[in-house]
């Protein structure tokens, strides 16, 4: 049985067909330069672990008080019973404001105040009050999270 050798055409039609698949089929373009099309969604913000909270910003940080998982810049006790912190997370100030709001809102905290660059919360005597600010540039945008925090103490008026 003889083989019969591909044509011209079937080849430059297999070679623009694999091209096709291995560009996404949007010939090279990304999602943000396709009309209509949007970037994929940025990954879940976590919440550190009390392990995590307690080593990166203090030992004696409340486990119970709501903290996204990120790049710990600044971590500090203000005597026995306030902290600051400063975290660095993935997600835009919009999305990150939002995470915090719902994770203290499922810690039953009460939102008492809120922009689009700061938030204040309040559970009986403990305060928080969170600001954002987006910081680098490129693809994947980030939030700086400064953070008072304060259980039983006028905490904004620590600082």
């Amino acid at each position: 049985m003889a083989h019969r050798r591909p044509g011209v055409a079937t080849v430059t039609l297999l070679a623009l067909l694999v091209g096709a698949v291995l560009l996404g089929g949007c010939a090279g373009k990304t999602a943000s330069s396709v009309p209509g099309a949007t970037a994929p969604p940025a990954a879940p913000l976590m919440q550190m672990t009390p392990a995590e909270k307690t080593s990166q910003i203090a030992t004696s940080f409340p486990r119970q008080v709501p903290v996204a998982a990120g790049e710990v810049t600044r971590g500090e006790a203000q005597g026995d019973s306030a902290w600051v912190y400063e975290v660095v997370v993935p997600g835009s100030v919009n999305a990150v404001r939002r995470w915090y709001i719902k994770a203290y809102s499922n810690a039953e905290w009460t939102l008492t105040a809120s922009d689009e660059n700061a938030t204040s919360l309040q559970k009986n005597a403990a305060q928080t009050r969170l600001q954002f600010e987006a910081v680098g540039g490129g693809s994947s945008p980030r939030t700086r999270v400064t953070a008072a925090v304060g259980v039983g103490t006028p905490v904004l008026q620590t600082q």
